[in-house]
């Protein structure tokens, strides 16, 4: 996350239009509908009417109107709003699947992406996932504010990677708050899941098999009541936007979006913003400490160029791309 303010900028400074003095880049692609994402297989436009730094969070909970999603701290800091987000990787093209706290991502910055909430992975109607039932099993749940956030960021987890430790699965809950439990029932149910589980801990989760249902098709929990079909069951495609044309999103209210695949248009784009605020939105972690008081005037979603991602070794030198996240970092080393 970076973000830029010129000192004389102000919001009368933006009357004006972006492109009055600069021709548009070579590869612009100039469209009014907004961004598309998929959640819970189901896809969704986002209209231009949003305002520009509207969250992920507040998408899924007051357009899409799935309320399992929660709202609290707004700072990235309680985990409550967790969901997972399945994309590609702009470099290697792999599709990946994270948790990613929906208070801080802009909705959007999610062109493409496929979002999974609890609503999507079970329910008492539909049959819990194996995460929530033990959880439910394990008494890990009091109030219930955090737990949806814990169901998660474990699911996440696993989706990440199958086979964990209990001691990955303990330092993967940093993110993650609760003021009931003292988290031991949340850890101890979810550490069942670990393959150097001990025994007592497998058996103690060993009996929730009637909270959850199997899918027909894929012999695994089941979200659809175990009415799958062989279509029904497939995962919704991730769509590939690292080989999208640049493209700039007018919103409504008359601030701007853009999509970039390459550095070089990132330049374009700064060269055309002038003396206006602008926003390089890469984690935005940090909008949950430095706030901003008002939308900004251009919004530069560099998520999908491929070079600020890459990890290059030549000539004894490690060269790690910009947009590199913490934990690919210390995965590469």
């Amino acid at each position: 996350f970076l973000q830029t303010r010129t000192s004389g900028a102000s919001l009368r400074d933006r009357s004006g239009s972006l492109f009055t003095s600069k021709p548009y880049p070579s590869r612009m692609v100039g469209f009014k509908e907004a961004s598309t994402l998929v959640i819970n297989g189901k896809t969704y436009s986002v209209p231009d009417s949003l305002p520009a730094n509207t969250t992920l969070n507040e998408f899924i909970r007051n357009h899409a109107h799935l309320k399992g999603t929660k709202s609290m701290c707004l700072e990235g800091g309680c985990g409550a709003c967790i969901v997972t987000a399945t994309y590609r990787h702009p470099d290697t093209g792999n599709e990946l699947q994270h948790a990613v706290n929906s208070c801080l991502v802009p909705v959007f910055a999610c062109r493409g992406w496929k979002i999974t909430t609890v609503e999507g992975i079970g329910s008492k109607t539909k049959g819990y996932n194996d995460v929530q039932a033990r959880l439910a099993k394990g008494n890990g749940s009091q109030c219930g504010y955090c737990s949806v956030g814990m169901v998660m960021n474990m699911y996440s987890l696993m989706k990440t990677k199958p086979e964990l430790t209990m001691k990955e699965i303990e330092n993967s809950f940093g993110g993650n708050l609760c003021r009931c439990t003292g988290y031991r029932p949340i850890l101890d149910s979810f550490k069942s899941f670990a393959k150097d589980a001990p025994k007592w801990l497998v058996d103690k989760c060993a009996d929730i098999e009637d909270l959850i249902t199997i899918c027909p098709v894929k012999k695994k929990p089941c979200v659809r009541n175990g009415s799958c079909t062989g279509e029904s069951c497939e995962d919704t495609e991730v769509v590939d936007v690292c080989d999208v044309s640049l493209s700039k999103i007018t919103l409504q209210d008359g601030n701007n979006w853009y999509h970039v695949s390459e550095k070089k248009e990132i330049f374009e784009i700064l060269d055309m913003c002038g003396d206006s605020d602008y926003m390089l939105v890469g984690g935005n972690t940090a909008h949950g400490v430095y706030r901003t008081k008002y939308p900004l005037a251009h919004y530069i979603n560099v998520n999908n160029v491929a070079q600020l991602h890459s990890i290059v070794e030549a000539g004894g030198t490690i060269v790690l791309g910009a947009n590199n996240t913490l934990t690919t970092t210390m995965e590469y080393f």
